[in-house]
């Protein structure tokens, strides 16, 4: 009986990830997507409630980079698990797939909560995002410092660091506020 859950977790897995194709081909021989696909089924084989990934669509195509995220994000929903994952450059469908984000400008929280939620807080501070860009990435890049010329460097680094301050001060006011 155990055999066949443990069967059925697989098949499960790899239908849900779209692997069941490659079903009876070497890993050597499966695209870059795919063995990535792989390898995150086999840590959830081991039915985690916390998943931790750093970067896991570097190095992909833009249709791979979101079929991986989508699977993850549909697994982790269906089985009510969380998934911490960093991504350096986030493609907008895929911060769109996001619940929640925290930007961090070297290790101090520049935002962190729901995804829906970020525009409007941006925008309320007065850093609203410009129109047809990327939120993720307009963020992200107010978290970048600029070492172009060190006038640059330095009034980036004070940007972030107001960020920051802006962001500590919210969150203290919003804690106070909880009951």
């Amino acid at each position: 009986m155990h055999d066949l859950l443990i069967s059925f977790q697989i098949l499960s897995l790899m239908e849900h990830f779209d692997l069941l194709p490659f079903g009876h081909e070497k890993i050597g021989s499966l695209s870059e997507s795919a063995k990535r696909r792989l390898i995150i089924c086999t840590y959830l084989l081991s039915d985690p409630l916390i998943l931790l990934f750093d970067d896991p669509t570097k190095d992909l195509d833009a249709l791979s980079n979101y079929q991986l995220i989508y699977s993850l994000n549909c697994y982790m929903k269906r089985c009510h698990r969380i998934a911490l994952i960093s991504l350096r450059c986030p493609r907008s469908d895929i911060y769109q797939l996001m619940s929640r984000i925290t930007i961090l400008f070297y290790g101090e929280v520049m935002y962190s909560g729901q995804t829906k939620y970020m525009l409007s807080y941006f925008r309320q501070i007065g850093f609203p995002c410009p129109s047809n860009e990327n939120p993720a990435v307009y963020y992200l890049s107010l978290a970048t410092i600029d070492r172009e010329t060190s006038q640059r460097y330095r009034e980036s680094q004070d940007q972030a660091i107001k960020l920051v301050n802006l962001f500590m001060v919210s969150s203290e006011r919003d804690f106070r506020n909880c009951p």
